[in-house]
Protein backbone atom coordinates (compact mmCIF):
# COMPACT_ATOMS: atom_id res chain seq x y z
CA UNK A 1 0.00 0.00 0.00
CA UNK A 2 2.92 2.12 1.35
CA UNK A 3 4.66 1.79 -2.05
CA UNK A 4 1.75 2.63 -4.44
CA UNK A 5 1.13 5.82 -2.71
CA UNK A 6 4.84 6.43 -3.09
CA UNK A 7 4.22 5.45 -6.94
CA UNK A 8 1.19 7.92 -7.39
CA UNK A 9 3.06 10.65 -5.98
CA UNK A 10 5.73 10.70 -8.46
CA UNK A 11 3.25 10.41 -10.95
CA UNK A 12 1.27 13.70 -9.29
CA UNK A 13 4.75 15.48 -9.98
CA UNK A 14 5.86 14.37 -13.12
CA UNK A 15 2.63 15.90 -14.38
CA UNK A 16 2.75 19.14 -12.76
CA UNK A 17 6.39 19.08 -13.26
CA UNK A 18 7.93 21.86 -15.24
CA UNK A 19 8.92 21.17 -19.01
CA UNK A 20 12.66 22.48 -19.55
CA UNK A 21 13.58 23.36 -22.97
CA UNK A 22 16.92 24.91 -24.53
CA UNK A 23 16.52 26.96 -26.83
CA UNK A 24 16.42 24.67 -29.59
CA UNK A 25 13.68 22.88 -28.54
CA UNK A 26 11.73 26.25 -27.80
CA UNK A 27 12.77 27.11 -31.86
CA UNK A 28 11.51 23.63 -32.72
CA UNK A 29 7.82 24.03 -31.00
CA UNK A 30 7.65 27.29 -32.27
CA UNK A 31 7.89 26.67 -35.88
CA UNK A 32 5.14 23.98 -35.55
CA UNK A 33 3.00 26.24 -33.75
CA UNK A 34 3.86 29.82 -34.70
CA UNK A 35 0.19 30.84 -36.60
CA UNK A 36 2.55 33.10 -39.22
CA UNK A 37 4.18 30.31 -39.63
CA UNK A 38 1.76 27.95 -40.70
CA UNK A 39 -0.02 30.68 -42.95
CA UNK A 40 3.23 31.21 -44.42
CA UNK A 41 3.52 27.44 -45.67
CA UNK A 42 0.03 27.59 -47.12
CA UNK A 43 0.90 30.45 -49.12
CA UNK A 44 4.15 28.69 -50.40
CA UNK A 45 1.97 25.51 -51.19
CA UNK A 46 -1.00 28.14 -53.01
CA UNK A 47 2.18 29.51 -55.10
CA UNK A 48 3.01 25.87 -56.46
CA UNK A 49 -0.52 25.14 -57.53
CA UNK A 50 -0.96 28.33 -59.27
CA UNK A 51 2.67 27.25 -60.91
CA UNK A 52 0.90 24.37 -62.58
CA UNK A 53 -2.01 26.17 -63.12
CA UNK A 54 0.11 28.48 -65.54
CA UNK A 55 1.78 25.53 -66.85
CA UNK A 56 -1.75 23.84 -67.80
CA UNK A 57 -3.03 27.49 -69.82
CA UNK A 58 0.12 26.15 -71.89
CA UNK A 59 -1.19 22.35 -72.75
CA UNK A 60 -4.08 21.75 -75.44
CA UNK A 61 -7.57 21.77 -74.26
CA UNK A 62 -9.22 18.06 -75.08
CA UNK A 63 -13.18 17.55 -75.13
CA UNK A 64 -15.25 14.92 -75.98
CA UNK A 65 -19.18 14.10 -75.95
CA UNK A 66 -21.94 12.36 -77.07
CA UNK A 67 -25.09 13.22 -77.73
CA UNK A 68 -28.29 12.34 -78.98
CA UNK A 69 -31.39 14.26 -79.87
CA UNK A 70 -35.30 12.48 -80.52
CA UNK A 71 -37.83 14.97 -82.10
CA UNK A 72 -41.73 14.40 -83.34
CA UNK A 73 -44.39 16.49 -84.84
CA UNK A 74 -47.75 16.27 -85.06
CA UNK A 75 -49.91 16.20 -88.16
CA UNK A 76 -50.04 19.53 -90.15
CA UNK A 77 -52.20 20.33 -92.59
CA UNK A 78 -51.96 23.32 -95.00
CA UNK A 79 -52.99 24.98 -98.64
CA UNK A 80 -50.18 25.23 -101.67
CA UNK A 81 -52.10 26.71 -104.49
CA UNK A 82 -55.43 25.95 -103.46
CA UNK A 83 -54.61 22.47 -102.72
CA UNK A 84 -54.57 21.10 -99.45
CA UNK A 85 -51.37 19.28 -98.37
CA UNK A 86 -51.32 17.22 -95.57
CA UNK A 87 -48.25 15.97 -93.53
CA UNK A 88 -48.55 13.07 -91.99
CA UNK A 89 -47.13 13.33 -87.83
CA UNK A 90 -43.26 12.31 -87.82
CA UNK A 91 -40.39 11.29 -85.55
CA UNK A 92 -36.80 11.64 -85.69
CA UNK A 93 -33.37 10.91 -84.04
CA UNK A 94 -29.42 12.03 -84.12
CA UNK A 95 -26.71 10.72 -82.97
CA UNK A 96 -23.46 11.83 -82.81
CA UNK A 97 -19.78 11.71 -80.79
CA UNK A 98 -16.77 13.25 -80.87
CA UNK A 99 -13.34 15.28 -79.69
CA UNK A 100 -11.73 18.44 -80.36
CA UNK A 101 -8.26 19.86 -79.39
CA UNK A 102 -7.07 22.89 -78.87
CA UNK A 103 -3.62 24.44 -78.61
CA UNK A 104 -1.94 27.91 -78.46
CA UNK A 105 0.48 28.33 -80.79
CA UNK A 106 1.75 31.54 -79.84
CA UNK A 107 0.74 33.87 -77.19
CA UNK A 108 2.86 35.47 -75.29
CA UNK A 109 0.71 36.17 -72.65
CA UNK A 110 0.17 32.74 -71.59
CA UNK A 111 4.05 32.24 -71.09
CA UNK A 112 5.11 35.51 -69.33
CA UNK A 113 2.21 34.28 -67.13
CA UNK A 114 3.72 31.52 -66.66
CA UNK A 115 7.07 32.85 -65.96
CA UNK A 116 5.57 34.91 -63.52
CA UNK A 117 3.85 32.33 -61.57
CA UNK A 118 8.02 30.22 -61.79
CA UNK A 119 8.62 33.80 -59.93
CA UNK A 120 6.08 34.02 -57.44
CA UNK A 121 6.98 30.33 -56.50
CA UNK A 122 10.64 31.79 -55.34
CA UNK A 123 9.13 34.97 -53.73
CA UNK A 124 6.91 32.30 -51.24
CA UNK A 125 10.03 30.21 -50.59
CA UNK A 126 11.84 33.81 -49.82
CA UNK A 127 8.80 35.07 -47.58
CA UNK A 128 8.65 31.71 -45.32
CA UNK A 129 12.24 31.68 -45.14
CA UNK A 130 11.93 35.03 -43.73
CA UNK A 131 8.65 34.57 -41.92
CA UNK A 132 10.84 31.85 -40.24
CA UNK A 133 13.79 34.00 -39.50
CA UNK A 134 11.85 36.56 -38.04
CA UNK A 135 10.66 33.79 -35.89
CA UNK A 136 13.75 33.02 -35.07
CA UNK A 137 14.92 36.55 -34.05
CA UNK A 138 11.74 37.13 -31.87
CA UNK A 139 11.85 33.50 -29.95
CA UNK A 140 15.57 33.85 -29.20
CA UNK A 141 15.15 37.68 -28.09
CA UNK A 142 12.76 36.23 -25.82
CA UNK A 143 14.46 33.51 -24.60
CA UNK A 144 17.58 35.34 -23.53
CA UNK A 145 15.31 37.75 -22.13
CA UNK A 146 14.07 35.33 -19.83
CA UNK A 147 17.49 34.33 -18.87
CA UNK A 148 18.52 37.73 -18.17
CA UNK A 149 15.68 38.59 -16.07
CA UNK A 150 15.66 34.92 -14.23
CA UNK A 151 19.19 35.76 -13.22
CA UNK A 152 18.52 39.00 -12.33
CA UNK A 153 16.40 38.01 -9.74
CA UNK A 154 19.44 35.40 -8.58
CA UNK A 155 21.30 38.68 -8.50
CA UNK A 156 18.44 40.66 -6.06
CA UNK A 157 17.52 37.33 -3.88
CA UNK A 158 21.46 37.12 -3.48
CA UNK A 159 21.44 41.23 -2.61
CA UNK A 160 18.61 40.54 -0.56
CA UNK A 161 20.69 37.72 1.62
CA UNK A 162 23.35 39.84 1.97
CA UNK A 163 21.25 42.79 3.24
CA UNK A 164 18.91 40.29 5.74
CA UNK A 165 22.55 38.93 7.42
CA UNK A 166 23.79 42.71 7.75
CA UNK A 167 20.74 43.19 9.44
CA UNK A 168 20.76 40.76 11.44
CA UNK A 169 24.72 41.56 12.29
CA UNK A 170 23.58 45.28 13.07
CA UNK A 171 20.93 44.13 15.53
CA UNK A 172 23.22 42.34 17.46
CA UNK A 173 25.69 45.68 17.54
CA UNK A 174 23.23 47.48 18.45
CA UNK A 175 22.28 45.22 21.20
CA UNK A 176 26.07 45.16 22.05
CA UNK A 177 25.87 48.90 22.15
CA UNK A 178 28.06 49.01 19.25
CA UNK A 179 25.88 50.86 17.30
CA UNK A 180 23.24 53.50 17.09
CA UNK A 181 19.86 52.62 16.20
CA UNK A 182 20.20 55.09 13.31
CA UNK A 183 22.01 52.22 11.81
CA UNK A 184 19.78 49.57 12.12
CA UNK A 185 16.40 51.50 10.61
CA UNK A 186 18.99 52.18 7.70
CA UNK A 187 19.55 48.29 7.57
CA UNK A 188 16.30 47.62 7.46
CA UNK A 189 15.43 49.98 5.14
CA UNK A 190 17.88 48.74 3.01
CA UNK A 191 16.42 44.96 3.34
CA UNK A 192 12.80 46.23 2.31
CA UNK A 193 14.24 48.06 -0.70
CA UNK A 194 15.95 44.45 -1.84
CA UNK A 195 12.36 42.86 -1.10
CA UNK A 196 10.67 45.23 -3.53
CA UNK A 197 13.23 44.73 -6.31
CA UNK A 198 12.65 40.60 -5.90
CA UNK A 199 8.99 41.78 -5.90
CA UNK A 200 9.19 43.55 -9.01
CA UNK A 201 12.03 41.19 -10.88
CA UNK A 202 9.73 38.32 -10.32
CA UNK A 203 6.92 40.68 -12.27
CA UNK A 204 9.30 41.03 -14.86
CA UNK A 205 10.33 37.38 -14.82
CA UNK A 206 6.80 36.29 -15.61
CA UNK A 207 6.20 38.71 -18.42
CA UNK A 208 8.80 37.36 -19.97
CA UNK A 209 7.75 33.96 -19.74
CA UNK A 210 4.60 35.23 -21.16
CA UNK A 211 6.03 36.51 -24.22
CA UNK A 212 8.25 33.29 -24.70
CA UNK A 213 5.16 31.55 -25.10
CA UNK A 214 3.30 33.87 -27.19
CA UNK A 215 6.24 34.16 -29.59
CA UNK A 216 6.34 29.96 -30.04
CA UNK A 217 2.50 29.62 -30.40
CA UNK A 218 1.29 28.68 -26.91
CA UNK A 219 -1.23 30.33 -24.88
CA UNK A 220 -0.27 32.06 -21.44
CA UNK A 221 -2.35 29.05 -19.67
CA UNK A 222 -1.98 26.31 -22.01
CA UNK A 223 1.25 24.62 -20.54
CA UNK A 224 3.97 25.46 -17.74
CA UNK A 225 7.86 25.50 -19.38
CA UNK A 226 11.26 26.31 -17.71
CA UNK A 227 14.28 27.28 -20.31
CA UNK A 228 17.44 27.28 -19.54
CA UNK A 229 21.11 27.27 -21.00
CA UNK A 230 23.79 24.91 -20.22
CA UNK A 231 26.49 26.55 -20.94
CA UNK A 232 26.45 30.63 -21.85
CA UNK A 233 28.32 30.92 -25.43
CA UNK A 234 29.88 34.70 -25.73
CA UNK A 235 28.40 36.38 -29.46
CA UNK A 236 30.75 35.96 -32.23
CA UNK A 237 31.85 39.18 -33.42
CA UNK A 238 32.29 40.46 -37.38
CA UNK A 239 33.63 42.80 -38.86
CA UNK A 240 31.57 45.92 -40.74
CA UNK A 241 32.89 44.31 -44.49
CA UNK A 242 31.77 40.94 -43.56
CA UNK A 243 28.58 41.64 -42.12
CA UNK A 244 28.17 43.90 -45.29
CA UNK A 245 29.10 41.00 -47.40
CA UNK A 246 27.02 38.45 -46.05
CA UNK A 247 24.06 41.00 -45.82
CA UNK A 248 23.97 41.88 -49.45
CA UNK A 249 24.11 38.57 -50.30
CA UNK A 250 21.48 36.45 -48.18
CA UNK A 251 19.05 39.19 -46.81
CA UNK A 252 16.10 38.03 -46.97
CA UNK A 253 14.60 41.66 -47.11
CA UNK A 254 17.01 42.77 -50.35
CA UNK A 255 16.20 39.50 -52.01
CA UNK A 256 12.51 39.86 -52.13
CA UNK A 257 12.95 43.58 -53.37
CA UNK A 258 15.11 42.09 -56.52
CA UNK A 259 12.26 38.81 -56.96
CA UNK A 260 9.65 41.68 -57.00
CA UNK A 261 12.28 43.48 -59.48
CA UNK A 262 12.11 40.85 -61.95
CA UNK A 263 8.14 40.23 -61.69
CA UNK A 264 7.68 44.04 -62.53
CA UNK A 265 10.08 43.69 -65.41
CA UNK A 266 7.77 40.69 -67.06
CA UNK A 267 4.66 42.27 -66.15
CA UNK A 268 6.58 45.46 -68.57
CA UNK A 269 7.41 42.52 -71.10
CA UNK A 270 3.61 41.29 -70.76
CA UNK A 271 2.19 44.98 -71.43
CA UNK A 272 4.89 45.06 -74.45
CA UNK A 273 3.28 41.72 -76.34
CA UNK A 274 -0.07 43.04 -76.58
CA UNK A 275 1.00 44.73 -79.41
CA UNK A 276 1.94 40.76 -80.90
CA UNK A 277 -0.09 38.52 -82.84
CA UNK A 278 -1.79 35.43 -80.68
CA UNK A 279 -1.94 32.11 -82.79
CA UNK A 280 -4.29 29.27 -81.80
CA UNK A 281 -5.00 25.77 -83.61
CA UNK A 282 -8.09 23.77 -83.05
CA UNK A 283 -9.04 20.20 -84.42
CA UNK A 284 -12.37 18.34 -84.13
CA UNK A 285 -13.82 15.16 -84.91
CA UNK A 286 -17.50 13.87 -85.12
CA UNK A 287 -19.31 10.99 -86.34
CA UNK A 288 -23.25 10.27 -86.30
CA UNK A 289 -26.17 9.71 -88.00
CA UNK A 290 -30.12 8.99 -87.68
CA UNK A 291 -29.05 5.19 -86.09
CA UNK A 292 -26.60 5.07 -82.83
CA UNK A 293 -24.72 2.04 -84.64
CA UNK A 294 -23.15 4.72 -87.12
CA UNK A 295 -20.98 5.70 -84.18
CA UNK A 296 -19.27 2.71 -84.12
CA UNK A 297 -19.46 1.18 -87.37
CA UNK A 298 -19.00 2.04 -91.02
CA UNK A 299 -15.76 4.27 -90.44
CA UNK A 300 -15.16 5.07 -93.58
CA UNK A 301 -18.78 6.90 -93.51
CA UNK A 302 -20.40 8.92 -91.13
CA UNK A 303 -17.93 11.05 -90.05
CA UNK A 304 -16.74 15.05 -90.21
CA UNK A 305 -13.68 16.78 -89.32
CA UNK A 306 -12.21 20.49 -89.11
CA UNK A 307 -8.69 21.70 -88.99
CA UNK A 308 -8.60 25.43 -88.29
CA UNK A 309 -6.30 28.23 -87.18
CA UNK A 310 -7.30 31.68 -85.26
CA UNK A 311 -4.58 34.28 -85.84
CA UNK A 312 -5.54 37.42 -84.12
CA UNK A 313 -4.42 41.27 -83.86
CA UNK A 314 -5.34 44.00 -81.54
CA UNK A 315 -5.08 47.14 -83.55
CA UNK A 316 -6.35 50.08 -81.78
CA UNK A 317 -7.40 50.19 -77.88
CA UNK A 318 -7.80 53.83 -77.16
CA UNK A 319 -3.74 54.52 -76.09
CA UNK A 320 -4.82 51.98 -73.26
CA UNK A 321 -1.84 49.58 -74.29
CA UNK A 322 0.70 52.51 -74.94
CA UNK A 323 0.09 54.13 -71.39
CA UNK A 324 -0.13 50.49 -69.70
CA UNK A 325 3.14 49.73 -71.36
CA UNK A 326 4.86 53.43 -70.18
CA UNK A 327 3.36 52.30 -66.35
CA UNK A 328 5.03 49.10 -65.47
CA UNK A 329 8.12 50.40 -67.39
CA UNK A 330 8.06 52.86 -64.72
CA UNK A 331 6.88 50.63 -62.22
CA UNK A 332 10.03 48.55 -62.81
CA UNK A 333 12.52 51.24 -63.16
CA UNK A 334 11.04 52.02 -59.06
CA UNK A 335 12.80 49.06 -57.98
CA UNK A 336 16.12 50.24 -58.51
CA UNK A 337 15.58 53.28 -55.73
CA UNK A 338 13.82 50.62 -53.14
CA UNK A 339 16.60 48.12 -53.67
CA UNK A 340 19.07 51.07 -53.08
CA UNK A 341 17.25 52.86 -50.48
CA UNK A 342 17.22 49.03 -48.46
CA UNK A 343 20.97 48.95 -48.83
CA UNK A 344 21.53 52.28 -47.06
CA UNK A 345 18.85 51.23 -44.77
CA UNK A 346 21.03 47.65 -44.18
CA UNK A 347 23.96 49.59 -43.91
CA UNK A 348 23.08 51.77 -41.32
CA UNK A 349 21.99 48.99 -39.32
CA UNK A 350 24.47 47.13 -39.66
CA UNK A 351 27.10 50.02 -38.72
CA UNK A 352 24.43 50.29 -35.48
CA UNK A 353 24.80 47.16 -34.88
CA UNK A 354 28.43 45.95 -34.90
CA UNK A 355 29.18 49.16 -32.64
CA UNK A 356 27.00 48.12 -30.16
CA UNK A 357 28.46 44.74 -30.42
CA UNK A 358 31.94 45.95 -29.60
CA UNK A 359 30.90 48.71 -27.17
CA UNK A 360 29.12 45.85 -25.27
CA UNK A 361 32.55 43.77 -25.33
CA UNK A 362 34.48 46.48 -24.04
CA UNK A 363 31.91 47.31 -21.39
CA UNK A 364 31.66 43.75 -19.85
CA UNK A 365 35.46 43.79 -19.63
CA UNK A 366 35.57 46.86 -17.48
CA UNK A 367 32.04 45.48 -15.76
CA UNK A 368 34.37 41.96 -14.56
CA UNK A 369 37.28 44.75 -13.14
CA UNK A 370 34.59 46.77 -11.25
CA UNK A 371 32.35 43.23 -10.14
CA UNK A 372 35.90 42.12 -8.83
CA UNK A 373 36.63 45.37 -7.15
CA UNK A 374 33.55 45.96 -5.89
CA UNK A 375 33.36 43.07 -3.68
CA UNK A 376 36.23 43.90 -2.23
CA UNK A 377 35.20 47.35 -1.12
CA UNK A 378 32.01 45.10 0.32
CA UNK A 379 34.21 43.59 1.99
CA UNK A 380 36.25 45.93 3.50
CA UNK A 381 33.90 47.46 4.10
CA UNK A 382 31.84 45.21 6.45
CA UNK A 383 35.04 44.47 8.56
CA UNK A 384 35.73 48.01 8.64
CA UNK A 385 32.51 49.00 10.13
CA UNK A 386 32.62 45.84 12.57
CA UNK A 387 36.03 47.81 14.06
CA UNK A 388 34.00 51.24 14.17
CA UNK A 389 36.64 52.60 11.35
CA UNK A 390 33.56 53.27 8.65
CA UNK A 391 30.48 54.02 8.63
CA UNK A 392 27.19 51.97 7.61
CA UNK A 393 26.82 54.43 5.34
CA UNK A 394 30.11 53.18 3.36
CA UNK A 395 28.42 49.63 3.90
CA UNK A 396 25.28 50.50 1.93
CA UNK A 397 26.81 51.96 -0.48
CA UNK A 398 29.33 49.12 -1.42
CA UNK A 399 26.05 46.72 -1.42
CA UNK A 400 25.00 48.97 -3.45
CA UNK A 401 27.56 49.22 -6.02
CA UNK A 402 28.19 45.13 -5.55
CA UNK A 403 24.46 44.66 -6.68
CA UNK A 404 24.60 47.18 -9.54
CA UNK A 405 28.22 45.80 -11.32
CA UNK A 406 27.03 41.71 -10.58
CA UNK A 407 23.18 43.23 -12.25
CA UNK A 408 25.27 45.41 -15.08
CA UNK A 409 26.92 42.10 -15.99
CA UNK A 410 23.92 39.71 -16.74
CA UNK A 411 22.31 43.09 -18.65
CA UNK A 412 25.31 43.56 -20.65
CA UNK A 413 26.04 39.09 -21.01
CA UNK A 414 22.36 39.23 -22.67
CA UNK A 415 22.01 42.16 -24.22
CA UNK A 416 25.27 41.00 -26.32
CA UNK A 417 23.21 37.98 -27.23
CA UNK A 418 20.73 39.71 -28.22
CA UNK A 419 22.40 42.30 -30.48
CA UNK A 420 24.18 39.01 -32.29
CA UNK A 421 20.54 37.45 -33.31
CA UNK A 422 20.05 40.90 -34.46
CA UNK A 423 22.93 41.53 -36.40
CA UNK A 424 22.32 37.62 -38.02
CA UNK A 425 19.06 38.90 -39.03
CA UNK A 426 20.04 41.59 -40.95
CA UNK A 427 22.90 39.51 -42.28
CA UNK A 428 20.15 36.85 -43.25
CA UNK A 429 21.84 34.47 -42.03
CA UNK A 430 20.05 33.08 -39.20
Amino acid sequence: MRKSMIISLFLIAGLFAQEKLTLQECLEIARKNNPDMVMSGQNQKISVNQLSQAWGNLMPTIGAGFGATFGSQAKREYMVGGVLQVQPESTSESYGAGFSLSQPIFNSALYSGYQLAKNNVLQAELSTNQTRQYLTYEVTEKFYSYLKAQELLTVYQKAHDNSLEQLKKTEEMHRLGQVAQKDVLKAKVREGGDRLNIINQKQVLANALTNLKSAMGIAADAREIEVYEDNYVPAKFVTMDAAIEHCFENNTSLRLLKEQKQNAEIQYKMAKSSYLPTLSGSFSYNRGGNQIDRIYSEFDQWWSRSLSFDLGFSIFEGFKRKKDVQIKQIQYNIYDEQIRKEKITLTSTLDQLVRNLNTYSEMLEINEINLNSAKEDLRLAQEMYKLNSATFLEVLDAQSALTSAESDRVRIKYDMKIIEVQLQLAMGTL
